[in-house]
């Protein structure tokens, strides 16, 4: 899963969702510290073994390299870091710098892409950041101008809460006072001598 996705760990973690992102970050650098190191001893048993199978002597090998491994000064391990320095500079680096170091380099490394981003939920202007950081006390009027602002805003949402449930109340209340009273009066189709009149005047 790590060599198909990476570092997408929510990915993997679908994939195998009774680990918590957590345990599949600390196994994943593990992981990859394991396998850039047998990576290295390949690489070295790979070398040896192509030079016995191009049939080189002892001689010739002493002569290539003078120093054997029966020499006091020779150490086969820094000799393996110095062929994978050569070769494979990044992956010896994450493997000797420990965990903290590493993120710091990749800290610095995304620093110039993180600069212009403030942090999330956090909204701020060139104009505020100029203001604040000129003088000491410039921080505290802005952060007061800021407060009355907050604290208008709520009385003005207090308000209106306050104007909308008297609204729902009225409309609780019903419709009933508003209609006109039902008249007991019979229609006639006759038309009587006053409303021919009106009619003539209309």
């Amino acid at each position: 899963a790590f060599s198909f996705h990476g570092k997408s760990f929510h990915r993997i973690q679908q994939m195998l969702p009774d680990k918590t992102i957590a345990s599949l970050v600390k196994y994943y650098y593990s992981w990859k510290k394991t396998r850039s190191r047998t990576s290295l001893m390949d690489r070295q048993a790979r070398k040896l073994a192509n030079r016995h199978n191009q049939g080189d002597s002892d001689d010739d090998v002493e002569e290539t390299h003078p120093m054997d491994g029966n020499d006091s000064d020779y150490d086969p391990k820094k000799e393996a870091k110095k062929e994978g320095n050569t070769e494979q500079p990044v992956q010896t680096s994450k493997i000797g710098l420990g965990r903290r170091e590493y993120q710091s380099l990749q800290h610095r490394h995304h620093s110039q892409r993180s600069k212009c981003r403030p942090p999330k939920g956090m909204y701020l202007t060139q104009e505020d950041v100029v203001a604040v950081s000129c003088s000491p006390n410039a921080a505290n009027t802005i952060l007061r101008q800021l407060d009355m602002e907050l604290i208008s805003l709520k009385r003005q949402v207090q308000n209106a809460k306050q104007v909308n449930s008297a609204l729902k109340q009225k409309m609780e209340g019903g419709i009933e006072e508003f209609k006109p009273p039902e008249s007991n009066q019979k229609i006639n189709a006759r038309w009587t001598t006053e409303e021919q009149l009106l009619a003539v005047q209309g």
